[in-house]
């Protein structure tokens, strides 16, 4: 019979001496400290300086780094605990990969999607891009773009992917609007990314067509939950508030910002210039003549600065508009009260309310509290909209003014924006038709 298999030492009568127990412990002692000898040559050999190291490895094995790839430029530094000197010099090597990807100089082969959203951002901020667009960029990825779809490499992507950022659209009930914003984001990482190399032969998130029926869908979608799937692409008179309308908000918002709220209004609807542009305004942009009143529009309120910071306008783009000559009295009037004005508010046109800096995010929430006291059915740059499609509809609707005048007016680069944009066909186009066509042309 074999002997059974011990699973522990024989018990002993002996008892083992004092300098046997002393002897163990510095042994253990020893090996202890050899071992954190070991770990602090690891973090001594991760954390050395280097030019212009981004990475940087403490001895409680948190990693900080700088997102721009570049000590001390760009957002402040971020940093991550690893718990371990092992794990530690691991996330630096990584981290150190992935900002030299982001500064160009290392391999993007096998990038993660979030790098080329951060790259795309650095070079739109490098080149200048508006505020606006980045901050709706960052915006649209942070909330949108789940982390799980964000860490997977370029390569890996595919069109289930896309397809769960809009489903979780969706799901939330976002607008139409959100939809289309979040689609125009990724394109825009997308094209970045495949113009410097991301995507290897491979066409990320499937094939164009495939994502343009995903995102279409979406917004279907959309539209159907918000009872107006019927509504055409383009803005028809017949849409937009009518005088009565205007008035009526007009007066909701002279008590919210009184002196100034209902001239607000009115001078929105009868130039067609935009909010921020409108409290940019100042008495030097303003040009009476005899034959026309002219308006640079030149500049529009930084809306992420305080007041008085101004910024260019949308895309960069200036231009000069007109007043429809009926609410001259109004441009005049405000004209006057800002040349009359003292103080570092003089020559402004809108001013802002004692006390407030932050005056766009002001204004703005007076606005919608007064489009909900009057129970208005737009939002204040359907105003913008009105203005342009009265400007082009025929009389006795409209004004029936020339569409590539109307298209500079608004700012537009093409007269087929305009043109795609606002539709203001004829009463009776058949019986028009017939009228006009009934001489013979030479």
């Amino acid at each position: 019979m074999s002997e059974p298999i011990l699973t522990s030492a024989p018990a002993t009568d002996q008892v083992a001496s004092p300098l046997a127990s002393k002897a163990g412990k510095k042994t253990a002692k020893k090996a202890r400290k050899k071992s954190e000898k070991a770990a602090q040559e690891i973090v001594k050999k991760a954390t050395r300086r280097r030019d212009n190291d981004p990475v940087h490895i403490m001895r409680d094995n948190r990693v900080f780094w700088w997102p721009s790839g570049i000590p001390g430029e760009g957002p402040k530094r971020q940093s991550k605990r690893c718990g371990t000197p092992e794990n530690a010099a691991a996330f630096a090597t990584t981290k150190r990969a992935e900002l030299a990807r982001l500064r160009g100089d290392g391999d993007i082969r096998g990038a993660e999607f979030h790098e080329v959203m951060r790259a795309l951002v650095a070079h739109r901020e490098q080149l200048g891009a508006p505020k606006g667009t980045i901050k709706q960029y960052r915006s649209n990825w942070n909330k949108w773009v789940p982390t799980a779809i964000a860490e997977k490499p370029c390569d890996a992507l595919t069109i289930a992917d896309w397809t769960k950022i809009f489903d979780a659209l969706n799901y939330a009930d976002a607008k139409e609007g959100t939809i289309k914003s979040v689609g125009r984001t990724l394109n825009a990482v997308i094209a970045f990314g495949i113009e410097r190399g991301y995507w290897d032969d491979v066409e990320p998130f499937g094939m164009p067509k495939r994502r343009q029926a995903v995102v279409k869908n979406a917004r279907t979608l959309a539209l159907k939950a918000a009872g107006c799937i019927d509504a055409p692409d383009y803005i028809e008179l017949k849409r937009c508030p009518r005088r009565s309308d205007v008035d009526k908000l007009a007066a909701a918002l002279e008590e919210l910002y009184p002196g100034y709220g209902e001239r607000l209004v009115l001078l929105a609807y009868a130039t067609g210039m935009r909010f921020c542009e409108l409290l940019a305004l100042r008495v030097e942009a303003v040009h009476f003549g005899e034959d026309e009143t002219l308006i640079d529009v030149d500049w529009q309120l930084d809306r992420y600065e305080s007041w008085p910071a101004v910024t260019r306008p949308k895309g960069g783009k200036t231009r000069q508009t007109i007043i429809w000559d009926v609410y001259m009295h109004v441009l005049a009037s405000l004209v006057e009260d800002a040349q009359a004005r003292e103080g570092v508010t003089h020559g402004w046109l809108f001013p802002p309310v004692d006390g407030v800096t932050s005056w766009v995010e002001n204004l703005g929430d007076r606005v919608a509290d007064a489009v909900e006291a009057c129970e208005w059915s737009w939002s204040f740059h359907w105003l913008r909209h009105a203005w342009a499609s009265l400007c082009l509809a025929p009389a006795p609707e409209g004004y029936n003014l020339d569409l590539a005048s109307v298209a500079v007016w608004l700012g537009h680069a093409r007269n087929s924006t305009t043109n795609d944009m606002y539709r203001s066909p004829l009463a009776n186009d058949a019986a028009t038709a017939k009228k006009r066509t009934a001489r013979l042309l030479d």
